[in-house]
C-alpha cells in the first residue's frame, strides 16, 4: 500500500502537462507576494545522471525499477495487476523524461503544513496525459477557471476537508475532523493539478491553483515572483544548476513571527526568546540566501555553493564573518591527500571571544525553552470555601524550618529559572574549564594557544602507503 501511495504521489506530480507551446521565464508561475522560498532545477535529469547508464545504454534508475517489477510478476506478466503496475512505471519515467525545468514555490506555512505551488515545464513536442486511467479512482472533482481545467486528486486515507486559505489557519467551520493524510508529510493529502500551455501546475490549495491559472490566462506576469526586485537581482547573475534554493529573509521572518505561539499556549515568553535570537540573526536584513548544488558527472561528486546578500551587516556577520583570503597553508598539503579542509580564523582571539558570546546567549535561549517546556500549566484560581465551612490549613511541623529551602522549592515548583551559582555553573563555562584542564596536561593554556594561532587552519588526511603495502 505504501508503494502504491508513493507511486500515486509521483504520478500526480507528473500528470497533466500538455505539449510545450509558449515558454515561460523562471518565476513567472510563482506568486510574488508572500513567497518565502523557491526551488529551481534547470537539469532535472540529475537523478538519472547520478546513477548513470547500464551496459545496454539504459538509465540505471529506470532499468532497476523495471527489473524489480519483472521480478515481482515473474511468470505472471499478463495479469491485470502486472499491466497496471507497468503502466504506472512507464507513465512516471516517461513524464520525468519530458520535464525540462522544475520550479517549486513555498507560498506560506499553515497549520496543515507548507502551502506550495509546483511548475513542471515540459520539453518541446512532449505531452503527458493529464488524466491517466490508473488515477481515476483518486479523482475527486474537475473544475475550470478562465477556460482552463484543474483536477483534485486525493490518495486513499486522505479523508479531509481543506482548511481555509487564511493566515490564521482553520476556523471553526474549516474542518470536520483532524487530517489523516495517506502520505505522512504536511500538505501531501491532496493535489490540485492543472495542465497549462508548456507544462503542469500542482498545488495543495485550491486558491493557489486558481490564482496561477488566472495569471496564465491573462498573460500578465507582473505580480509573479519573476518581477520581485530580490529575485531579478539574483537571476541577473545566476547560471543554470542542477538544483538551486532561493530564500527571502523578510518573508521567512514574517512566517516565523506569525507562527509563534502565545505565552498562554506555550507556557513561556516565546516572543521574548525569538527577539533575543533575532538580535543575532536579523533575517529581515537578508535580501536573499541561495544554495546551488550540482552533480559533476566526470568527477562523480557533488559541488555545493552557498551565498547570501544583506541590506546591512547583521550582528552575526559583524561578530563572526571572516574576510575571504587565500589559504597559504595549502602548499604544505602532500600530494595524494584524499581529504583536505580549511578554516579562516581572522583574528583568532577576537573570533573566539565572539563565539563565546554567541554560545552564552544560545545557552540562555535553550534554557528558557527547556524551562517553558517543563513548566507545569498554571492552576486556576482557588474557589472560595463553601458557605459555613472554613478552608483547610496544612499544618507545619515544629522543629527545623528552613525558609530558604522552602522558598527555593516554591520557585522551582512555579517554574522560575534558577540563577547560576557555584553549584549550577554555565555549561559553556564547564566546557571551557575542561578544555583548560586538558591543555594544562600538555603544558599550555587556551590563551597561549589562541595567541600563537595564525589566520587559518588546514587539515588533511592522506593514506599511509607503507602500512597499506605491509597489510
Amino acid at each position: 500500500m505504501k508503494i502504491k501511495t508513493l507511486l500515486l504521489t509521483a504520478a500526480v506530480l507528473m500528470a497533466g502537462a500538455l505539449s510545450a507551446q509558449a515558454g515561460t521565464n523562471p518565476g513567472d508561475m510563482i506568486p510574488r507576494a508572500g513567497t518565502a522560498g523557491y526551488i529551481i532545477s534547470d537539469r532535472p535529469d540529475v537523478l538519472y545522471r547520478l546513477f548513470g547508464k547500464d551496459p545496454a545504454g539504459v538509465w540505471r534508475l529506470r532499468a532497476k525499477a523495471q527489473s524489480e517489477l519483472d521480478k515481482q510478476f515473474e511468470g505472471n506478466r499478463d495479469s491485470d495487476e502486472a499491466r497496471q503496475q507497468q503502466a504506472i512505471l512507464d507513465y512516471i519515467f516517461n513524464s520525468y523524461e519530458a520535464v525540462e525545468r522544475l520550479e517549486i514555490g513555498l507560498l506560506d506555512v499553515t497549520l496543515d503544513g507548507p502551502k506550495y505551488l509546483v511548475y513542471l515545464k515540459t520539453r518541446k513536442d512532449h505531452r503527458i496525459d493529464p488524466k491517466p486511467e490508473f488515477l481515476a479512482e483518486f479523482l475527486q472533482k474537475t473544475e475550470s477557471i478562465a477556460g482552463i481545467a484543474y483536477h483534485l486528486y486525493q490518495p486513499d486515507g486522505a479523508e479531509t476537508k481543506e482548511s481555509p486559505d487564511t493566515p490564521d489557519g482553520p476556523d471553526e467551520g474549516g474542518r470536520d475532523e483532524a487530517p489523516r493524510p495517506a502520505v505522512p508529510v504536511g500538505g501531501m493529502d491532496r493535489f490540485y493539478v492543472a495542465a497549462v500551455p508548456g507544462g503542469l501546475l500542482v498545488s495543495n490549495f485550491e486558491s493557489s491553483i486558481r490564482s496561477a491559472l488566472e495569471t496564465v490566462a491573462s498573460g500578465d506576469f507582473s505580480e509573479a515572483l519573476s518581477g520581485r526586485a530580490e529575485f531579478k537581482e539574483w537571476m541577473a547573475v545566476r547560471k543554470p544548476h542542477d538544483f538551486s534554493l532561493f530564500l527571502i529573509g523578510r518573508e521567512l521572518q514574517a512566517i516565523i513571527e506569525r507562527l509563534l505561539p502565545s505565552e498562554e499556549q506555550a507556557g513561556m515568553d516565546t516572543e521574548g526568546v525569538y527577539r533575543e535570537v533575532d538580535s543575532w540573526l536579523q533575517l529581515r536584513e537578508y535580501r536573499y540566501m541561495v544554495m546551488d548544488i550540482d552533480y559533476d558527472d566526470a568527477a562523480n561528486g557533488l559541488e555545493i555553493a552557498a551565498a547570501f546578500k544583506t541590506r546591512k551587516n547583521t550582528r552575526l556577520l559583524e561578530k563572526l564573518a571572516i574576510e575571504p583570503a587565500e589559504f597559504k597553508m595549502l602548499r604544505y598539503v602532500p600530494e595524494g591527500a584524499f581529504l583536505t579542509a580549511g578554516l579562516q580564523l581572522g583574528d583568532a582571539p577576537k573570533t573566539f571571544a565572539n563565539l563565546k558570546e554567541l554560545a552564552y546567549d544560545a545557552e540562555g535561549w535553550f534554557k528558557e525553552l527547556a524551562e517553558g517546556r517543563n513548566r507545569p500549566p498554571e492552576m486556576p484560581e482557588k474557589l472560595p470555601p463553601e458557605e459555613g465551612r472554613m478552608p483547610r490549613e496544612k499544618s507545619v511541623p515544629a522543629g527545623n524550618l528552613d525558609l530558604q529551602e522552602l522558598l527555593k522549592a516554591a520557585m522551582q515548583e512555579a517554574g522560575e529559572p534558577e540563577e547560576h551559582s557555584g553549584e549550577n555553573p554555565s555549561e559553556v563555562d564547564k566546557v571551557l574549564s575542561e578544555l583548560d584542564k586538558q591543555l594544562k596536561e600538555f603544558g599550555t593554556s587556551l590563551d597561549e594557544l589562541l595567541s600563537v594561532l595564525g589566520s587559518e587552519v588546514v587539515l588533511y588526511m592522506a593514506p599511509d602507503e607503507a602500512r597499506m603495502d605491509a597489510m
